[in-house]
């Protein structure tokens, strides 16, 4: 049985040797310290407990499918 790896992040620079197994999503800034450090104004998502839906949001999207493609280089 063939095994295979699949990265799911916002960061490509942190995965400069498995460029083929990472799947780029948009960042998601949940916790209040991540809005901070990217110097966005308001209130996190933490705070008025929202989160992305199991149904729709990134995760979800990438799992699925839907319309990224990718290479998965096999070790």
């Amino acid at each position: 049985m063939e095994s295979a790896v699949v990265i799911i992040d916002d960061s490509a620079r942190v995965w400069p040797l498995n460029k083929l197994n990472l799947i780029v999503v948009d960042r998601y800034i949940y916790f209040p310290c991540s809005r901070i450090q990217f110097g966005l104004p308001g209130p996190s998502l933490l705070k008025i407990d929202h989160n992305e839906r199991p149904e729709d949001g990134t995760l979800a999207a990438v799992l699925s499918g839907g319309s990224i493609g990718f290479a998965v280089q096999k070790s």
